[in-house]
């Protein structure tokens, strides 16, 4: 019986590399990439890339996200949860407002959720002191 089954290993080793030959993919991921390189789409996707990081060396956004970012990561880290708090408050109080202002919506409870984030933003702002101190000594 075993000599059946190594002569059908065999013959399926046989079949197997004549049908499913062996794929260096190394090369083949080599192989792609440089006709990538070489192609019309990726020049084009590269000019546009460059163009962009051009647009964005002069852009007066960018350089207002980049003084916002370091102003960020100089605060104290209470200010930066106040900050969070504030966000929460000022998105709820946004959703509140548009609620009222709009027409009949989901429910009768809609306002239930904003009003919600709206206390905890204000909850955030008020204990930003002691989250941040809370955040300290867990390290992150």
């Amino acid at each position: 019986m075993t000599v059946i089954l190594k002569w059908w290993r065999f013959a399926q080793a046989g079949v197997e590399s004549v049908t499913m030959p062996r794929t260096d993919i190394a090369r083949s991921d080599r192989s792609f990439e440089a006709q990538w390189r070489s192609s019309a789409g990726f020049d084009a996707l590269h000019r546009a890339a460059l163009s962009l990081d051009r647009a964005s060396e002069t852009s007066r956004s960018m350089r207002a996200i980049a003084a916002a970012r370091r102003e960020w990561r100089a605060a104290r880290r209470d200010a930066r949860v106040r900050a969070g708090g504030l966000t929460i408050a000022a998105a709820s109080a946004t959703a509140l407002i548009l609620l009222a202002l709009g027409p009949a919506g989901i429910g009768r409870f809609a306002w239930l959720l904003p009003s919600l984030s709206l206390a905890a933003g204000a909850a955030v702002i008020a204990a930003a002191g002691p989250i941040a101190r809370a955040l300290d000594r867990a390290g992150s």
